[in-house]
């Protein structure tokens, strides 16, 4: 009788142990998701030249000229220069090398701008230019550098397709970054 209490007891022991080893391995787990996106949050937040960004998705399928992508930001700091870029994502379905948009910029008097960009997107022997895997294609392309915004408040950039196409299938995205002008 004594053997099986001895073996009871032993195998009493090792499922403690399997369990505690279970839950360490769980709290250093949960511990990992608490932490990790918390790190991201942090290194994200460390482009400090960064004054804005945003991206508006587009319908890849059929971007029509009646369908511009309008960004709406806030400009509080009129002496510093800042370099604007338009952030593109297009897939690789996307059937020109090119793309033409109106760019309209309202400012806060009610003043607009209209100007006619064009975007290359490709190399002449049709290798895409930009990051990216798998279909996807990222560019971050400069419209204006070392500029300065001549009055605060709100500010509005709307972004119309050009392509004289009704329906422009292959764009994914359109985008707005505005980043300080970095001393070199």
């Amino acid at each position: 009788m004594k053997w099986k209490t001895t073996i009871s007891t032993n195998l009493m022991k090792i499922t403690s142990f399997k369990i505690k080893a279970s839950c360490a391995s769980l709290w250093r787990l949960f511990n990992l998701f608490l932490v990790l996106p918390g790190i991201l949050v942090v290194l994200s937040a460390c482009d400090p030249g960064l004054v804005f960004e945003k991206n508006e998705t587009v319908n890849a399928n059929a971007w029509k000229p009646e369908e511009p992508v309008t960004i709406d930001f806030n400009i509080d700091d009129t002496i510093s220069p800042v370099n604007l870029y338009v952030n593109i994502r297009h897939n690789t379905n996307y059937d020109k090398s090119n793309l033409y948009l109106f760019v309209s910029t309202l400012y806060p008097n009610q003043f607009t701008t209209v100007d006619t960009l064009e975007f290359i997107l490709a190399e002449p022997d049709g290798k895409w230019i930009g990051s990216g895997f798998g279909k996807i294609r990222s560019l971050q392309i400069p419209i204006a550098r070392g500029v300065r915004f001549p009055l605060s408040g709100e500010y509005q950039m709307r972004f119309e397709q050009a392509m004289r196409t009704d329906e422009l299938a292959g764009i994914e995205d359109i985008g707005l970054r505005i980043e300080k002008m970095q001393d070199n």
